[in-house]
């Protein structure tokens, strides 16, 4: 059985697509680098291996690859920290960056890329948005010319720095500056569009786009658009089953449909059972369930 090589891969992936060696390397590696790695002379480490793979349209997991121990240590310490953010413990987690940000990476940039997006979560959920706009903007600049922050759909980008971008789209957001938000979400829809979603956790981030112009857009009294917007990502979401945000979706779906009357008695009603039902999925256990069930008066 033929098995095909990293750089057969990488080569005939970029071919098919028409890319040329500079565009998909663009603030990773080198063009020369991108070569060796296509003739099989060298390997590229796990982290730079799967932004390539993702600026080609591929799904990086698909393909296994034996990973050094200092990959395997840098990839415990970003799951440590994810961790630790997840559960609301932001000034360890800015320790463990520190510690991350110490431990030697075959990718540099990549390296640097992930501190300062780590370190911008941190200040974002700790609501200090100007300075985690300006760490999501060096996160950017590790791997993207400056020139080319708003203009992202001229390059290839992975997963990573489509997050980076969302999240300075966020932070511009609350900060007031919602033209500038608008325009990095109306980018990064274009993107998506004209390139195909890898993954289940991709086609996710695209409907979480959609939602933020659809907000954007019901804000400046767009409700049309703002409906048609919304339309899309509750199909889609529905489809995939995608409970995360729905709620938010469906009240602003109903919001909508209010504004426009669209909305009959009876839809508000199920509107309203089905947000009931997803604030209860995030009850954790029977304490925090029958506290919610009192608040809000619900009676089984």
């Amino acid at each position: 059985m033929y098995e095909i090589s990293i750089g057969e891969l990488l080569e005939r992936q970029r071919k098919e697509k028409g890319y040329s060696k500079s565009v998909v390397c663009r603030g990773l590696c080198s063009v020369t680098a991108l070569s060796r790695y296509e003739n099989g002379m060298r390997i590229p480490d796990k982290f730079l291996l799967e932004y390539l793979l993702q600026r080609l349209g591929c799904h990086a997991q698909q393909y296994e690859m034996i990973i050094s121990n200092e990959e395997f240590d840098e990839i415990q310490q970003q799951k440590k920290i994810e961790e630790l953010i997840e559960q609301g413990k932001y000034s360890e987690a800015e320790d463990e960056i520190g510690n991350y940000k110490k431990m030697k990476s075959p990718s540099k940039a990549i390296h640097e890329q992930y501190v300062f997006y780590y370190a911008g979560l941190v200040k974002k959920y700790t609501g200090e948005y100007t300075k985690a706009a300006s760490d999501f903007e060096t996160s950017l600049s590790k791997t993207i010319v400056q020139i080319e922050y708003k203009q992202c759909e001229q390059g290839l980008l992975s997963f990573m720095e489509l997050k980076v971008f969302r999240e300075l789209g966020d932070c511009y957001q609350e900060v007031q500056r919602t033209q500038d938000a608008l325009v990095i979400y109306l980018e990064i829809q274009t993107y998506l569009e004209s390139h195909s979603c890898i993954s289940l956790e991709m086609e996710q981030f695209y409907y979480g786009i959609l939602y933020k112009i659809a907000e954007q857009n019901y804000q400046k009294y767009n409700y049309g658009d703002a409906y048609s917007l919304i339309q899309k990502v509750y199909t889609g979401m529905t489809k995939h089953y995608f409970v995360k945000h729905m709620k938010d979706v469906l009240e602003l779906k109903m919001v909508l449909e209010e504004k426009m009357d669209l909305l009959t008695v009876e839809a508000e009603q199920d509107y309203k059972n089905k947000i009931m039902a997803l604030e209860l999925l995030k009850c954790t256990d029977e304490k925090e369930l029958l506290a919610f069930m009192e608040e809000k008066n619900v009676r089984i």
